[in-house]
């Protein structure tokens, strides 16, 4: 009897295999004649499989995924756009400017974000300005526009500077000492977007101590927003609804921190809107609350608009992170570029340690030196677009529905637009050259370039003050 029940699961299970292994090749097989014309390459294994001999896998992870697509593009991209396909991944490839230009501006409409699980780890807390497309994006920009002037970015800048003194108070006061870089700059990214997004303080740079009322969270604001943005989103994205409730921990404990947040920022806005606090704030939730109190119609509700905060928390904190520690990381491997940098702060800010908005306007080199960065290191890798309708792209048939994979980084590393691609020089941007605005695009161009951006630049301006040497 147990034998026969033993059978019966096994041919279930291969039959279900079966099913998987042959709808997938049925796809594979289908787009791969509807993107024949297109030059690149089919393979059906999936990327993360483990590339076996004989079977043709281009496109592999060895740590990281996309220097094979790079590998592919360069063998195969003439026109700017390449077919990768592997498994049921169907992508065509598209990069250089006259080929982006196309899909974000030109026939923008053609071209929306796609639907499906790509965006959706995203939407933890409901549709938000990242995740929406079409009217609704259009409504979540319009309403969060009026968080991103002149007073929150000087208040920016303001914690910013309180933030770096604090820091001095810890061991970088000392003539030299060894940093560990990783650990640091996000400790001083959490720090700075903690206050400039929510006026709320982390105590990022002692320990990330905070007072919390543990008979209704179980972790502080601070901790459960951090885990949520560096472990909650890769689980949405990583594993199917059903799988995120099993009983195991890592699971379990991901939605006790998404629940944290969400009930602190729910009784947030709730306080601010009762007593009108956000009149007088200028952090980036109470002018979001502010930007959208008025016609409830119009507005964003107050789902949307913890959504889009958590959204700006996580864009900022996580880009700006990654950024500050790739730009000193250059810095440290360049001398001559760390010497014409800090010699460009001491002749702007003289003996002052503090930076003021307006200073930024004079710290060209600084800025050169940070979009150099961004440029090697973009923080944003790739985005993707899905089309409406047929088209045709560098004189390639676009068919309906095809997956479309923007990729910045061989945009980024293009010779045609940049000489020695590989090579850090940030005079490159100090306006003695010509520069095609579609060939640099960190955080994407055109009716959605990322509006986080400005504000992004503006948080890594003050951490230039050391000599720093990789060790």
């Amino acid at each position: 009897m147990i034998t026969t029940v033993l059978v019966l699961i096994f041919l279930i299970a291969l039959l279900y295999v079966g099913f998987v292994i042959g709808r997938a090749y049925v796809i594979n097989y289908s787009w791969n004649k509807k993107l024949e014309h297109i030059p690149g390459v089919t393979q059906f294994l999936p990327v993360f499989f483990p590339r076996i001999p004989l079977f043709y896998k281009p496109l592999h992870y060895d740590g990281k995924v996309y220097p094979s697509y790079q590998s592919v593009i360069k063998k195969h991209g003439v026109k700017g756009v390449v077919r990768t396909i592997s498994y049921t991944n169907i992508m065509i490839s598209v990069y250089g400017p006259e080929s982006i230009k196309h899909i974000i501006v030109t026939n923008a409409k053609n071209y929306p974000k796609p639907t499906g699980s790509i965006y959706t780890p995203f939407e933890i807390f409901g549709s938000n300005v990242l995740s929406a497309n079409d009217d609704l994006w259009r409504k979540h920009r319009l309403l969060c526009n009026p968080a991103f002037n002149d007073k929150h970015l000087n208040m920016l800048v303001d914690v910013a500077n309180q933030t770096m003194i604090d820091l001095r108070g810890t061991n970088w006061n000392q003539d030299s000492f060894i940093v560990d870089v990783k650990k640091t700059m996000t400790q001083i990214t959490l720090q700075i977007m903690g206050l400039a997004a929510f006026n709320v303080d982390f105590n990022a740079l002692h320990g990330g101590v905070q007072d919390f009322d543990k008979t209704r969270f179980r972790s502080s604001f601070g901790d459960a927003l951090h885990r949520v943005s560096n472990q909650g989103i890769l689980l949405r994205a990583k594993t199917n609804g059903w799988i995120r409730n099993l009983p195991i921990k890592v699971f379990r404990d991901a939605l006790h921190d998404i629940h944290d947040v969400d009930l602190y920022l729910k009784e947030m806005i709730e306080e601010r809107s009762r007593s009108h606090i956000y009149e007088s704030k200028h952090d980036l939730l109470s002018l979001l609350i502010a930007a959208n109190h008025g016609d409830v119609k119009t507005g964003l509700t107050s789902q949307e608009i913890k959504s889009d905060s958590f959204i700006f928390m996580f864009a900022g904190h996580d880009t700006t992170s990654s950024q500050l520690q790739w730009t000193l990381w250059e810095l440290a491997s360049n001398q001559y570029v760390q010497d014409k940098l800090r010699e460009e702060i001491r002749q702007v800010l003289g003996g002052n340690q503090h930076i003021s908005f307006e200073d930024c306007d004079e710290l060209k080199y600084a800025l050169c030196v940070i979009k150099e960065s961004m440029r090697l290191h973009a923080p944003i890798e790739v985005f993707f677009r899905q089309a409406r309708n047929d088209d045709v792209i560098n004189g390639y048939k676009i068919p309906k529905g095809a997956s479309l994979r923007v990729n910045i980084i061989a945009t980024h590393m293009d010779p045609e637009h940049w000489p020695e691609p590989h090579v850090f020089r940030p005079e490159r941007f100090d306006g003695n050259n010509k520069i095609n605005q579609w060939a640099y695009l960190p955080f994407s161009l055109g009716t959605r370039m990322c509006i986080v951006s400005l504000l992004d630049l503006m948080a890594k301006i003050d951490c230039n003050n050391w000599e720093a040497n990789l060790v």
